[in-house]
């Protein structure tokens, strides 16, 4: 992705953030910032706000009746290498925040400040911070792709500069037919090798794997990349989990193939949360 003049890092690189539970969990993963209409929200798994893989609605209730308090990060415009700690309060009455309505593996919380859009930095507006958020500028609507290269953007543990806090970026290739469910979901497959803390990472396409309608993209090239999907997890080799064999290693328990929900999931939750506030 190409650089504008005068940046010194690829705008990308500025769309996310780790995210931590505070409290009794010592846990988080990664989370992105996407802008709506005026508001920013926080994209990232139910799971990462739950701590709980699979849960019944019972649990789901539970965690929304009584929800963690997290941080993120967010990057200042002087000083872009040092983000500062935010923590938010899922429990009060002024955050507003929701699970995905259908059952995805997604939340989406809306935080109180506006960030720039991504946008922004490539038609020279003034940033008022240096993390930026996507829009559905960036969703692929009737676009179509022309191969299965695409990337993600995350925090594995202990990989990560935990001082810039700036994303691992991981290539990847789409491994199930990607304008069709998986398993029954509006989900697709992802060909790569995550780790632990990846969890809510985007999902992105650069701009030259897409072609527009009437080939649109070979006379006005797209600087930013599509987001297409969010990262979920690794499916496990259930073989080996319950296992107690001190030779078992991470490539007999995972498969390196990882569940991607699709974007609209990401938006129907932001809808339903407008709704509700």
């Amino acid at each position: 992705m190409p650089r504008p003049p005068g940046f010194n890092i690829d705008p990308i690189f500025l769309i996310t953030t780790p995210i931590d539970i505070i409290g009794e969990r010592d846990s988080g993963g990664t989370g992105f910032f996407f802008n709506f209409e005026e508001s920013t929200y926080l994209v990232t798994n139910r799971h990462v706000v739950s701590g709980e893989d699979n849960l019944t609605e019972e649990g789901r209730e539970e965690i929304r009746n009584s929800p963690p308090e997290i941080a993120y990060y967010i990057r200042d415009a002087d000083d872009f290498e040092n983000p500062n700690r935010v923590e938010l309060d899922l429990s009060t009455a002024a955050s507003q925040w929701r699970f995905s309505p259908n059952g995805a593996d997604i939340s989406v919380i809306r935080i109180p400040q506006r960030l720039p859009d991504i946008w922004d930095v490539y038609e020279g507006e003034t940033l008022t911070s240096y993390s930026l958020a996507l829009t559905d500028r960036e969703l692929l609507n009737w676009m179509r792709l022309t191969n299965d290269n695409v990337y993600t953007l995350g925090y594995p543990e202990r990989v990560f500069d935990p001082q810039t806090k700036f994303p691992i970026r991981r290539n990847a290739l789409i491994a199930s037919p990607f304008d069709r469910p998986f398993n029954g979901e509006e989900k697709f497959l992802i060909d790569s090798r995550m780790d632990s803390g990846t969890s809510g990472s985007p999902v992105l396409i650069n701009p030259g794997n897409i072609e527009y309608e009437n080939r649109e993209h070979l006379r006005r090239p797209n600087p930013v990349p599509l987001l297409i999907g969010i990262h979920s997890g690794n499916m496990l080799l259930d073989e080996f989990l319950d296992r107690e064999d001190e030779d078992i290693t991470r490539n007999d328990v995972e498969s390196d193939l990882n569940e991607t929900w699709r974007t609209e999931q990401m938006m129907e939750t932001i809808v339903y949360l407008n709704r509700e506030h």
